[in-house]
Order: C-alpha cells, then sequence, then structure tokens
C-alpha cells in the first residue's frame, strides 16, 4: 500500500512537473488533454488516481521536455497475427495513451483549420512525438484505424511539417506480416507456395498498408510483378470496427454533416467491403486501365487474372519513384506536370465516366518523368446516372456564376428539402469559393492556406443539417474533391485548372 501511495504521489508530481514547464493553468492542460477541467485539479491532488493512458502521455512530454526518464515507443516488428475484436483493439490504442485519439481524429478538422498559429518549440516537439506515436499504433491494427491515420497524413493540412512526415509513413510504412503467414494464404489460394507459383518471390514486402502487403515477384515467363496479399482476417477487422457505429458516426458528423446516418454508415461499410475483394479491385483496375488509355500521361499496372483472386492480386510491376521521394526532390515544373495528371485522371473519371477513384491519398501513385502511375483501385465509386446528370449542371452553375440555376439543381437532388427555409445565395458564395479553380481561367496555384482557408469556412458556415440533406451516393465525392485539393497543395502544383475542367465538363 504504501508503495502504490507513493507511486500515486509522484505521478501527481510529475503532471504539475509537466503543467509548470509548459507554463499551462489547469484549464490549459485539460485542454491539452482532451480530458474534462475539474480532471487535472482531482489528479493534482491526489483526489483520483490519474489514468493509465494520461501516464503514458506524461511519458511522452517528460521525454519531449528532458524531463523524468526516456521512454521509448513501442515497436512492432513483424506481426504474426492481427487482433480482430473491437475490444482488443480499443484496448491497444489506450494502452499507448491514445485517448487523444478521440479528440484528433472526431475534431481535428475543426481544431487545426480554426486554431490561432503555435509557435512553442516544446509543444511543436511534442505533437511530433504523439504523432510518431499515432503512426505506430495505427501501423500494427491496420483496418479502419489505419485508414483513418492516412487520411490525417495528407488532410490535416494545418500540421506541422514534422507531423507531417510522421503521419506520412502511413501511405506506404506498416509492420509487415510473417513470411509464414503470407505463404500459408498463396497455398490455401493457389495450392503452391510463393517459390512454386512463380519463379523469383522476395519475402520482404516493398509496400504494406490497411488491408494488404506488396511483394515483388517474378513470373515464369520472366515479368515482373506486385503481388499484394490480403491481411488474414482482415474482413473481420474492419467488420469489427463497423460494428462501432458511434465512431463512424461521429466521425461522420465532423467530415459531412448532412448525410443521413444510416445511409453513411451504410455507405462506409459497403465501400470499406469491397476493397476486402481483390477480385473485384482487378476488374475495376482494367476498367480504368481502359477508360485512360489514349492519355500516356496517365499509367495503369495491367493485371494477371491468372494469379489473382479475392485475397491476392497480382498486377505488373512498376519502378517508379514513391510520392514522399517525389515531392521532395521534384522540380517546380515535375510538380505542376504530375498535379495537372491527377487532376485530369480524377475528373476526367468523375465528369466522363460517371466513376472514380475515391481513396486519393498520396500512397497511391507513383512518379515518372513523363506519367503518373495509380496503383490502388479497391475503393471506386460509381454515380447513378440520373443523379450524375444533375450533379454536372451543379457543376456547370458555379462554373457560369448562375446562382438561379445552382438553386435549382440543389432541390433536384433533393439536397434541399425546403427551399423556403434554405439561403441559396450563401450557398453559392461558399461554393463559388470553393470551386474558384475550376473558373478563375488563369494560372493558379493550391497551397494549404488556400484549402485550409476554404474548408475551415465550409465547416463553419454550412446551413444547419435540417435544412441540407446531402445524398449518400455523393458521400465519396467529396472525399474525392477534399483529398484531391490537399495532394494539389501538398505539391503546391500551379495550372490553369479551368482549362483542364470545363472541356470535361461541357464536352462529355
Amino acid at each position: 500500500m504504501r508503495r502504490r501511495a507513493h507511486t500515486e504521489r509522484s505521478d501527481t508530481e510529475r503532471l504539475r512537473k509537466i503543467r509548470e514547464l509548459l507554463n499551462f493553468s489547469q484549464r490549459d492542460m485539460a485542454e491539452e488533454l482532451g480530458v474534462v477541467h475539474g480532471a487535472i485539479g482531482l489528479w493534482e491532488s491526489g483526489q483520483r488516481k490519474i489514468p493509465g493512458p494520461v501516464r503514458k502521455l506524461m511519458a511522452l512530454y517528460e521525454q519531449e521536455l528532458g524531463v523524468g526518464r526516456p521512454t521509448a515507443i513501442e515497436g512492432f516488428p513483424q506481426l504474426e497475427e492481427l487482433e480482430t475484436g473491437w475490444l482488443a483493439r480499443t484496448s491497444r490504442l489506450s494502452a499507448t495513451g491514445l485517448r487523444v485519439v478521440g479528440r484528433t481524429l472526431m475534431a481535428i478538422l475543426r481544431e487545426r483549420l480554426h486554431a490561432a498559429g503555435d509557435d512553442n518549440p516544446i509543444r511543436a516537439r511534442t505533437q511530433t512525438a504523439i504523432a510518431r506515436q499515432l503512426v505506430e499504433t495505427f501501423g500494427t491494427l491496420k483496418g479502419l484505424p489505419h485508414k483513418l491515420g492516412q487520411l490525417l497524413s495528407y488532410m490535416d493540412l494545418k500540421a506541422s511539417a514534422d507531423v507531417r512526415a510522421e503521419y506520412a509513413q502511413l501511405q506506404h510504412l506498416t509492420p509487415p506480416m510473417a513470411p509464414n503467414v503470407i505463404a500459408e494464404i498463396l497455398v490455401e489460394e493457389f495450392r503452391q507456395t510463393p517459390q512454386q507459383l512463380f519463379a523469383e518471390w522476395e519475402s520482404v514486402p516493398c509496400a504494406a498498408a490497411s488491408i494488404g502487403q506488396v511483394h515483388r515477384a517474378k513470373t515464369h515467363a520472366g515479368e515482373a510483378v506486385a503481388v499484394k496479399v490480403q491481411y488474414p482476417g482482415i474482413r473481420k477487422i474492419i467488420e469489427a470496427d463497423l460494428k462501432n457505429a458511434a465512431v463512424i458516426e461521429r466521425l461522420g458528423a465532423t467530415l459531412v454533416r448532412h448525410v443521413e446516418p444510416g445511409r453513411l454508415l451504410e455507405e462506409l461499410s459497403l465501400r470499406f467491403l469491397e476493397e476486402c475483394n481483390y477480385e473485384l479491385e482487378g476488374r475495376h483496375l482494367e476498367r480504368f486501365r481502359a477508360l485512360h488509355a489514349s492519355d500516356p500521361r496517365i499509367e495503369i499496372p495491367r493485371v494477371y487474372p491468372e494469379l489473382t483472386t479475392t485475397r491476392v492480386l497480382t498486377t505488373a510491376y512498376v519502378d517508379a519513384t514513391p510520392y514522399q521521394p517525389f515531392r521532395a526532390s521534384a522540380t517546380v515544373a515535375q510538380r505542376d506536370f504530375a498535379g495537372t495528371v491527377i487532376w485530369d485522371h480524377a475528373w476526367r473519371s468523375a465528369l466522363c465516366h460517371r466513376v472514380f477513384q475515391a481513396d486519393p491519398h498520396p500512397g497511391n501513385y507513383l512518379f515518372r518523368d513523363e506519367a503518373v502511375v495509380f496503383l490502388d483501385y479497391g475503393c471506386v465509386k460509381e454515380i447513378p446516372e440520373g443523379l450524375h446528370a444533375v450533379w454536372k449542371a451543379f457543376l456547370r452553375s458555379i462554373v457560369a456564376n448562375d446562382p438561379q440555376a445552382m438553386a435549382e439543381t440543389l432541390v433536384a437532388m433533393r439536397i434541399v428539402p425546403d427551399p423556403d427555409k434554405f439561403d441559396f445565395a450563401h450557398f453559392f458564395l461558399l461554393m463559388r469559393a470553393w470551386y474558384e479553380p475550376c473558373y478563375c481561367d488563369r494560372p493558379f496555384t493550391f497551397t494549404r492556406e488556400f484549402v485550409a482557408g476554404r474548408w475551415a469556412a465550409q465547416l463553419k458556415e454550412y446551413p444547419q443539417p435540417t435544412q441540407m440533406h446531402f445524398p449518400h451516393e455523393l458521400l465519396f465525392i467529396n472525399q474525392l474533391q477534399w483529398g484531391l485539393y490537399a495532394v494539389l497543395a501538398d505539391l503546391q502544383a500551379t495550372a490553369n485548372w479551368t482549362r483542364h475542367f470545363v472541356p470535361l465538363l461541357t464536352g462529355c
């Protein structure tokens, strides 16, 4: 008992010391940790025991402040199996002090976009350390938490460069599954070991993500291929994540406040679970290869159907530069070229063919001198023909500066259930600001400030949910546009986007 009392006193002293070094009031500290105000006072007075997750987070602050004993971040060099239960996975998050993830994931868009600048170097280093633990934990859990981490890696526009660098690891680096686990999957799917199935097989993956990991290999015909193998039990993991509907709906309330809650969860579930079907992704790849075959700037690897199943996808291996090295070394002209190709691929798909790749995060691109390689078509959305026509009319009304036409399309898409209670003029101004690159007809540079400002305005000034009803079919259109803008802002790409956009809008 004496030892326990001494430990608790020690923890209260640690917390008080951290707060003093940060020059925080108890209220400031509560906001920093994402807890109610009174909790800090109770912890510092010893009236309440400091929870384990907070003690873990305190160790991070001590490490960054140079006090206390350094705490190493737990590493996960190789995984034998994945945790499939929601409770176990939630416990893993808590055990590494990630209760703050709730605040980060559900409110980061508002808090980051509306917060004033903070040049405190201690806070900056601490936030980087927290981001590093997010990467470690998300990478290990995979599934939906990993996907949310990937979202932060390019959508958190107000994060510092160091924090974004930590998040960016989720685009291509996660702990791999053990070679014997991958071999067992190939035996189950093809009745052959990797060495029998391929002339050459690299057991160390060259890429890993939320659903599977990629190995280089060579076919018996001598062709270099990339073999994506799905993590065992990943479908159960995603199903378990999706069962925690409260988390999904809270995230949806932050990102898309006007989608009917039940339909939002249904749409997310369909898209995430479709990603577990690699045969379907293979068909998507071939479809997009055909749609963009006439554009040499767009390269999409061919699929080997005889080496593809629901859990294994084999495509041609493309030797090109991943996003982060490209961004670090590319010239201004190269970034501008890459940005226009990514822009054209997204809008041509959606405007001309009613289908689009709905997951535009940077890990899905590779770069050559004269082409951009598009890799991942697991998350693909098709827009119904009738809705597609009205949606294009909505875009034309914005480009043509025609508020009356825009109002008519909003009513036609049933976005506005009661026109008499809706401020069409204000909404039109918001849309004109958001779509400025599509109609300004001049060289326009995407910047983080532009995207963050437009995004903040929409989150803050959108009409109340009772005044709008956003069709669930267009949910991923928002993700496409937000993600596209975020990537172009990270590239700081410049072009006359109007001359790329308008011909697709009016000519398809």
